[in-house]
């Protein structure tokens, strides 16, 4: 029997319509969109049980650094790569306890952020408005030519220190968060200019007070930001024990560095490569962005989190459950007319 005669019946279109609109039902609550959320966060790594926090809604890092590497010059189409790295030091939310060792609520560890990816020039406006999107790939990559991670790690409390520290062990410990960026990214950095398409001013590197060992004494000077959305691959129900689907990240950027000094080196990233400790790679020159490889600048940045909506979850459920119940009925009341 051909799908024409079978709807032709009365009982056999009945049934075809209530199974098209159940199915439909189904897939309307599969492509409900996501919203902003809370999860609940365990810093101790002990799952849901003692000192699990409920209802954080993002985390605050401290300020650090982030390093554009291979910074091409300026030009429309060009492309480069972006490594951050910085520690959880507050939660949105609900408020928690930031030990001077970057401990929560005084854990055991301290949660690092490491991220890799690239950007291309969109546009440079004429008051030295670089314009910025993402160039990443559609997938998690650690690969040194096309990197698109995000991880956050739980290390031992203390063990780095974004304001003042070398830079170089923010990638140990061990993976709670894995994500990649999708394919949104907006971004712009102001080149401080003397007047509109006038040179950019070149000042002190940094102005914090704080010392360092980076042997880069001026600098390209300006500011900007950063807005992109990481999907998460992995999270650790150890310490995520309800897990985001996504984190909003948006970052202000600045030269010179005025609040912490700059790092002297970065992390590997994972799997060790690429090393942008490596003085080759890691060179912000005598003038940071104008005679070295890259450009380091200041950066504070926040997350927040996206997760499903309840009354989606509740609709799965309503969904999977009625389905199936339907689906029965029409068995039983088949195998009654054939009886």
């Amino acid at each position: 029997m051909n799908v024409f005669s079978y709807v032709t019946k009365r009982t056999g279109l009945r049934s075809l319509i209530v199974r098209a609109a159940s199915l439909a039902a189904v897939v309307a609550v599969l492509v409900t969109p996501s919203g902003a959320g809370t999860i609940t966060f365990n810093p101790t790594g002990a799952g849901a049980g003692a000192g699990a926090i409920s209802g954080v809604s993002g985390f605050g890092y401290a300020t650090s650094s982030a390093l554009a590497l291979g910074l091409p010059t300026p030009a429309v189409g060009a492309t480069f790569r972006v490594y951050y790295e910085s520690v959880v030091n507050a939660t949105s939310g609900t408020t928690s306890t930031i030990g001077a060792n970057y401990s929560i609520n005084g854990s055991a560890s301290q949660f690092t952020v490491i991220a890799g990816f690239q950007e291309k020039i969109t546009a440079i406006g004429a008051d030295g408005t670089i314009t910025l999107a993402n160039a990443s790939g559609p997938a998690f990559s650690t690969s040194p030519t096309t990197p698109n991670f995000f991880e956050i790690l739980a290390t031992p409390a203390g063990t780095v220190n974004p304001s003042t520290g070398a830079g170089a062990g923010f990638g140990g410990g061990t993976v709670i968060l894995r994500g990649h960026l999708a394919g949104d990214l907006n971004g712009a950095f102001d080149l401080t200019q003397v007047s509109p398409g006038g040179a950019p001013v070149i000042g002190a590197f940094n102005t914090s007070g704080l010392a360092t060992t980076n042997s880069t004494t001026q600098s390209l000077q300006g500011g900007g930001g950063t807005q992109l959305t990481v999907k998460v691959d992995f999270a650790d129900t150890n310490y995520f024990v309800s897990a985001p689907l996504e984190l909003m990240f948006t970052t202000t950027n600045s030269l010179p560095f005025n609040n912490v000094a700059p790092l002297t080196g970065f992390y590997s990233a994972p799997g060790a490569s690429p090393d942008i400790n490596n003085p080759a790679q890691f060179n912000t020159g005598t003038t940071n962005g104008v005679n070295g490889t890259s450009l380091m600048f200041q950066t504070v940045a926040n997350s927040s989190f996206t997760t499903p909506e309840p009354s989606s979850i509740i609709q799965v459920v309503t969904a999977c459950t009625v389905v199936p119940m339907f689906l029965g009925f029409r068995r039983r009341r088949a195998m009654k007319k054939a009886a």
